[in-house]
Formats: structure tokens, C-alpha cells, sequence
């Protein structure tokens, strides 16, 4: 396989990646599963069975808890904006839009890395910024976005949510979900879209390095020929 013909495979299965890591974000978006958590309520006598228990589960957006009490689950569905503005104490808000922020950019340069992979599995482009240097820029811009929502929702995380996920009204009715939560799948398809963009960095660079690598060998007979002719006429 020629060094040209290798590296438009690679680029071809760049694409394909890069939609896998697109769907994988919009998953991780539209999810309710960012962070998973247990509850139950405090009981002031320790001797005496707890027959409460909680299930909570929040997206970015929504989320949906459900409690009981010992006469059954009661769930209900959790507004994450209407909870942050009644309690801001519930979440940073300058993290949760940093989070949304980072994803989204992410979307958008997943989206990127995608068209200019399929443009370069069917032609070779001129300009830097739609050619390989632009892939390896998209990819590396759409890393960075994920990691920087995969840093701020950690952050969220060990600062906030891993004491709390409860409104304010199920707290004052003495729920607690402290030290009874963890990341939940959306988080870790942000992780599943980080890691593919590091494999496409790793894909565009084999491409390109065979590519180069036939061009030298295709060189380098042309330079001894000359050579070779050069001592001849001498």
C-alpha cells in the first residue's frame, strides 16, 4: 500500500472515530447520569432500623430522585437550574457552566476533526488548517475541551456533590446523601471521547509519518542517480 493510500485509511478511520466520539458527547450532554448517589434519612435514635432510602441520579440539565420512607418510592424529577437558583449552595455555578461550556466546544470541534478527516480521505488539501496540521489542531482543541469538563465536573464533584445532591427541601427534612455518591456513565463518556481523540492524534501522525517516509525513499534514487551521472561525466 502506497504511503498516500495509507494515510487516507487512517484519516477514513479518523472520521469514524471522531463520530463515535461526537455521539459519545451528545450522550454524555442529554444524560441524567453524571453523578449517582444513594440517600437516607438521619434518625436520631441509632438502635432503631432505618427504613429510609433514597436513589438520586442528575445531569447536567435534570435529574430524578426517589425516596422512600417505608410506605413506598416516591420519585420525582429534579430541575438542575430551578435547584440552583433556590440554593446556591447546591452546586458551583461557576463550574456547572464551565462543564456545559467545555462540552459543548468539545461537540464542536469533534464536529470539525470529522469533516476535515472525511475531506482528507478524498482529497489533499492545500491550506494547513484543512489539511493535517488541522487535524492534528481540531483533535487536540477537542481534547483539551473534554479534559477541561472531565477537571471542573472533578472538581464539582470533590468540592460539592460528594456531600450533596439533595434539593434543599429534602435536606431539611433530614435526607443526606453525604459520602454515598459517585460518577455515573455520562461523566465517563466524556473519558470514552477523550480517549478516542488521543487515538486519532495517534492515527493522523502514522498516516502522515508513512507518507513522508515514501517520499524520502522515492527521493533518495533520484539524488544517487545524480550523483552517480555526476561522477560519470567527470
Amino acid at each position: 500500500m502506497s504511503g498516500l493510500a495509507f494515510r487516507r485509511g487512517m484519516t477514513f478511520v479518523s472520521f469514524i472515530t471522531c463520530c463515535a466520539a461526537l455521539a459519545l458527547l451528545l450522550a454524555a450532554l442529554s444524560t441524567q447520569h453524571w453523578i449517582v448517589a444513594r440517600a437516607h434519612r438521619k434518625t436520631n435514635n441509632a438502635n432503631l432500623p432505618n427504613p429510609s432510602e433514597g436513589r438520586i441520579h442528575l445531569g447536567l440539565f435534570y435529574g430524578r430522585k426517589n425516596l422512600n420512607v417505608g410506605y413506598g418510592w416516591r420519585p420525582s424529577d429534579i430541575n438542575v437550574i430551578e435547584t440552583l437558583n433556590n440554593d446556591r449552595n447546591f452546586m458551583s455555578y461557576g463550574l456547572w457552566v464551565a462543564t456545559i461550556g467545555c462540552v459543548c466546544l468539545a461537540i464542536l470541534f469533534a464536529v470539525f476533526s470529522a469533516v476535515f478527516a472525511l475531506v482528507n480521505t478524498a482529497t489533499t488539501p492545500v491550506e494547513a488548517i484543512t489539511g493535517i496540521p488541522g487535524l492534528y489542531l481540531w483533535n487536540t482543541c477537542a481534547l483539551a475541551c473534554n479534559l477541561g469538563s472531565l477537571v471542573t465536573w472533578g472538581i464539582q464533584y470533590h468540592l460539592k456533590l460528594r456531600h450533596n445532591v439533595l434539593p434543599i427541601e429534602d435536606r431539611k427534612n433530614t435526607w443526606t446523601s453525604e459520602g454515598l455518591a459517585v460518577l455515573g456513565y455520562s461523566f465517563w463518556f466524556v473519558v470514552g471521547a477523550a480517549i478516542i481523540h488521543i487515538l486519532n492524534i495517534v492515527l493522523i501522525f502514522l498516516g502522515a509519518h508513512q507518507t513522508r517516509r515514501d517520499r524520502h525513499k522515492m527521493h533518495k534514487p533520484i539524488q544517487e542517480e545524480k550523483t552517480n551521472g555526476a561522477i560519470m561525466l567527470y
